[in-house]
């Protein structure tokens, strides 16, 4: 379940949402009032995408400002989905027979988009303890033909909690086939490398790295690819008329201006995490039986901080004994989406690699108002409990 914002009976919580205050956003809030602009990409929407397009190192033209990272993943398929179907795709026409594969190991936001578009999840094995899907792994499955290769028409590589993707092999996997790339890298505000195969989605909800809340980013280096994107988050329509099957996907001011406001204290917050994860590093090395999530280095700002138990231990137990100190731990992704009633009825291959990370992954506190303190007591439970 992802995480809501709600008291939680725990001394040290798996996260502490803190967004701008109102008198940090005041001064956005005061334009809204002014300008009498409440969404329809409006002021404040237009200046914090020139701000993110600036801090991506990205062309405007390149940049999709949306409600919500779900929507920028629904819109991203939609438009190939439009594209594949000739712009004729209707509701009557969903006869989910286009596929799309991704991985167990991620939030069911992931799955919950590709249903929105039309189409059926295919749940694939990740590669190791990596967390990730790789070209060689759809290609295993692909290989094995238990559906119409012809109409798998997207592969969705998920980044875990922020983890780079390595975009290098997916590049070369789209050269060799006719499948759609579309990276799910909600957590990657701060670890987002840009690459010209494949449109990537960002989240920005209050759990998020930078989250204003509820929103979402598209980065794509693609020009008129981005146009339908935000024709598609319109209700499809261009030139005065409904050219496209759409959603209603934009935006308000509200959340820009919190965002903006955010934008403002964004070098800060970044400092005070990386001294964090610094310090959370270095306590975590001394502990031998586990070890932090591959990727997770102090180049950029976490959102949150998955550690593997290295010695067979139960996570499930261990997630109690946590509990009963006061400090949340969770399997924040559980046993993978494949295994939640919604989602039986859609293809999935043999998931040896998800269910043993699953049966060994915990994300522990981490947020960046925690305290050396804070990261002792994690440290310190590791150690009493000899993990």
């Amino acid at each position: 379940m992802e995480y809501s914002v709600k008291k939680f009976n725990y001394k040290l919580p798996l996260k502490r949402v803190k967004l701008p205050t109102l008198h940090q956003t005041q001064k956005y809030f005061e334009s809204i009032d002014k300008n009498l602009i409440y969404s329809n990409n409006g002021p404040l929407v237009v200046q914090l995408k020139e701000l993110l397009a600036n801090k991506f190192e990205l062309d405007v033209g390149f940049v999709t400002i949306t409600s919500s990272g779900t929507m920028s993943l629904q819109t991203i398929l939609l438009e190939i989905v439009n594209r594949r179907k000739g712009k004729s795709f209707s509701v009557e026409k969903k006869s989910n027979d286009l596929y799309c594969i991704l991985p167990s190991f991620t939030f069911a936001a992931s799955a919950m988009a590709i249903v929105g578009a039309g189409l059926q999840p295919i749940f694939v094995d990740i590669e190791g303890d990596s967390g990730q899907l790789t070209p060689n792994m759809v290609e295993k499955f692909l290989d094995k033909k238990i559906v119409d290769r012809s109409k798998v028409i997207a592969v969705m590589p998920v980044s875990p909690f922020g983890a780079k993707i390595n975009k290098g092999p997916w590049a070369k996997f789209r050269s060799q086939h006719t499948i759609e790339i579309v990276y799910d890298e909600a957590w990657c505000f701060d670890s987002f490398k840009s690459d010209s195969i494949g449109a990537s989605a960002i989240s920005l909800h209050a759990t998020k790295t930078f989250g204003c809340g509820e929103g979402g980013l598209i980065l794509s280096k693609d020009t008129e690819k981005t146009k339908e994107y935000q024709s598609i988050i319109n209700f499809g329509f261009k030139e005065g008329e409904v050219q496209f099957i759409g959603v209603n996907g934009k935006m308000s001011e509200y959340s820009a201006a919190v965002g903006l406001a955010l934008l403002d204290g964004w070098s800060q917050k970044k400092a005070t995490c990386i001294r964090i994860q610094e310090y959370y590093l270095e306590r975590l090395k001394s502990l031998s039986n586990i070890q932090v999530m591959e990727g997770f280095n102090n180049s950029w700002a976490w959102g949150a901080l998955p550690i593997l138990l290295t010695n067979g231990q139960n996570v499930r137990q261990i997630i109690r004994e946590a509990g009963a100190q006061e400090i949340e731990f969770r399997s924040w992704w559980k046993s993978g989406v494949h295994a939640f009633s919604a989602m039986k009825e859609y293809p999935s291959d043999a998931l040896d690699n998800t269910n043993t990370l699953t049966n060994k992954l915990i994300n522990i506190p981490f947020f960046p108002e925690m305290s050396k303190k804070d990261v002792d007591l994690v440290c310190s439970f590791f150690e009493q409990f000899d993990v």
